[in-house]
């Protein structure tokens, strides 16, 4: 959605049901198991993975070894 995530917070976006501020369960709605999903299945391949600030929102990214595949 392009909103910044407290750096306090960030490490939490992976965590199952996790939705960020109160405020904004209402407005943008979801379950918040996509990232916990998507973490689980990054694992399973020994995957790296994470997120970041920037100056436009969060960055998510993943890095893929050739060989995995």
């Amino acid at each position: 959605t392009g909103v910044h995530i407290p750096s306090e917070k960030i490490e939490k976006i992976w965590d199952r049901f996790y939705r960020g501020e109160a405020s904004r369960h209402r407005s943008t709605g979801g379950t918040g198991l996509g990232l916990a999903i998507s973490k689980k299945i990054l694992e399973l391949h020994e995957v790296n993975y994470g997120a970041s600030n920037t100056t436009d929102g969060v960055l998510f990214y993943f890095y893929l070894r050739k060989s995995n595949f």
